[in-house]
């Protein structure tokens, strides 16, 4: 086995965990020896608790309101070594021990710790009678979702991962889906069902299998790689120096060679008719990598009777519980912050459950929380039009705070309200409004806050900058940097025209109006949806376009808070 290790140490055993690193390691190593002593490839993250053991460590990893845990062999450190020629090409070790605090070379995800003890790796996701084939793509999207706590069937994950025949004329088998679309479609199922802004899904190509699983594994998250000489996806949750730990349909969990995963494409124009080399994304040594994110709370959504009245789940966030108008919530309080994705409103103490109209949306139906929910069900969606939360089952239905806003009073659908009326209508303070394409990318006023200033997509938007936080209020979407500064559809709404600032914005024009409906902003002077032109990327203008669909991630935008 050669050891790519810069500083070439000989004699004793390789801390196999430090291969491909680059000589950026050398200062880090050369500190370490005038310390005394020779670790590997440094220290494990000190976010988590770490439990040691002579042999391994297993961490445990927190994605919102579920747990898995990372276990990990332990390395080896140089306590004592020797310098031959005054060079470090010339260190020899001369007694190694183990030391986990060094990351040695098997890597493995399990659902728990208890699962980490018995040596059980994450497995594929086992849905049961209600499975069917729908393509290795939506399986692989099922199988991450999965290991972050997100259990859907795949006849709804299928939905967010386009796929076609691999071979012209072969409907039934062999179903396909180029890289780019299962990244973008995984990406848009994590900004609707877990958190926006949680995740960054990424398709990578020419990678390093190695250096890619040793960093996935590292940072506990499972990796999708295209592999069989692309005719199949895998999820990698385990990795050694030479073999990975590969899931898709239950109970086929196996270890298979690194060298033997199939991820070039040599012959691959020739095998396939319906697609060609490098389309989507179809590329040699291509992988799609899940980063996660410090989770970013929600916003309050505020009465416009009184604004120190929030909306709270009352008693605490859980399944079943009712929402109330409370005088004590701030954004520090996940029981009073919410996410707006999908068209659902989410809670943040539990991302998994969202606004109901609980038995389904009629006169006088009240508010609760439930898991049950999902995009496609419109008693668990809604449209936010003119400071009103219109029910997407029944429009003529909005929420409302039964009987007149104040402390305690239950949320409830009425079909009286009216947007002048304070105790149907609710501002919802400082939101950071993130891409759906890329969660990362948040608007922004391309040079700050000012009059007839371009609105762009930036990735330099911070936590607490008021360039990149705005209030709806009344259908009008107000800066926090300068509260007389509005977004408008300048010149007017139409195809193509671009989104600035202005101060002459009042909530009678509907060139300054807007409504928020399953992720898009819609100018309510023209059913024309705000979008990021020619993609979300960093410094996309955006404008106004007839072509967004619900289903195009460059026109939909989620809503969390930015730390007010």
């Amino acid at each position: 086995m050669k050891n790519n290790d810069p500083i070439g140490i000989d004699g004793g055993p390789v801390n196999s965990g430090c291969r491909q690193r680059t000589a950026r390691r050398w200062l880090t190593l050369a500190l370490t020896i005038a310390a005394g002593s020779l670790p590997g490839c440094g220290d494990l993250a000190d976010d988590l608790e770490t439990v040691k053991s002579a042999l391994t460590t297993t961490r445990t990893l927190n994605f919102g309101t579920v747990q898995r845990a990372l276990k990990r062999d332990c390395g080896q450190r140089c306590t004592q070594f020797t310098v031959v020629g005054g060079s470090l090409h010339g260190i020899q070790c001369q007694q190694w021990v183990p030391d986990c605090s060094v990351p040695g070379p098997l890597a493995t995800l399990h659902a728990n710790a208890a699962a980490a003890a018995s040596n059980s790796i994450f497995p594929a996701y086992n849905e049961g009678p209600s499975w069917q084939y729908s393509g290795c793509g939506p399986q692989a999207a099922q199988n991450v979702l999965n290991y972050y706590g997100i259990q859907m069937p795949i006849a709804e994950v299928e939905q967010y991962i386009p796929t076609f025949a691999l071979v012209a004329g072969s409907h039934d088998q062999n179903i396909a889906s180029f890289p780019d679309d299962l990244a973008d479609g995984l990406q848009r199922l994590f900004n609707e069902m877990v958190a926006p802004g949680r995740f960054i899904v990424s398709r990578r190509s020419g990678v390093v299998i190695g250096n890619e699983l040793d960093k996935a594994m590292r940072n506990g998250n499972p990796l999708i790689m295209l592999v069989n000489n692309g005719t199949h996806y895998q999820v990698a949750t385990g990795a050694d120096l030479t073999r990975a730990y590969v899931v898709d349909y239950a109970g086929n969990d196996q270890w298979r060679s690194q060298s033997d995963l199939g991820m070039d494409l040599p012959w691959y124009s020739d095998l396939f008719s319906t697609v060609s080399f490098g389309a989507g994304g179809y590329e040699d040594d291509t992988v799609i990598t899940i980063d996660s994110h410090n989770y970013p709370h929600g916003f309050l959504i505020q009465s416009d009777r009184d604004s120190t009245l929030a909306v709270n789940a009352w008693g605490g966030a859980a399944e079943g519980r009712v929402l109330r108008l409370h005088d004590g919530c701030s954004t520090a309080n996940r029981d009073c912050t919410w996410s707006y994705r999908g068209g659902m409103i989410v809670s943040d103490s539990d991302p998994s459950l969202a606004i109901n109209a609980v038995g389904g949306a009629l006169e006088g139906t009240v508010l609760g929380l439930t898991r049950a929910c999902r995009p496609d069900n419109p008693d668990c969606t809604w449209t936010y039009k003119n400071g009103e939360f219109l029910s997407d089952r029944n429009t003529a239905l909005a929420i409302n705070a039964g009987g007149g806003a104040q402390f305690g009073t239950t949320l409830v659908l009425a079909g009286a309200c009216t947007a002048s009326n304070p105790d149907c209508t609710w501002t919802i303070p400082h939101v950071a409004l993130s891409s759906g394409r890329d969660p990362t990318l948040a608007i922004n006023p391309s040079n700050g806050a000012a009059e007839g200033t371009s609105l762009k997509l930036s990735s330099a938007c911070a936590v607490g900058n008021p360039d990149c936080t705005w209030t709806f209020w009344r259908g009008m979407i107000v800066s926090d940097r300068n509260a007389g500064l509005a977004v408008n559809a300048w010149g007017g709404a139409a195809n193509g025209v671009a989104l600035k600032l202005t101060s002459l914005c009042t909530s009678a024009n509907p060139d300054c109006t807007w409504t928020w409906t399953r992720g898009q902003l819609v100018s309510d002077r023209s059913p024309l949806p705000i979008n990021a032109f020619g993609g979300a990327v960093d410094g996309a203008p955006l404008l106004l376009n007839s072509a967004c669909t619900p289903t195009n991630p460059d026109c939909l935008f989620a809503g969390t808070s930015a730390g007010h």
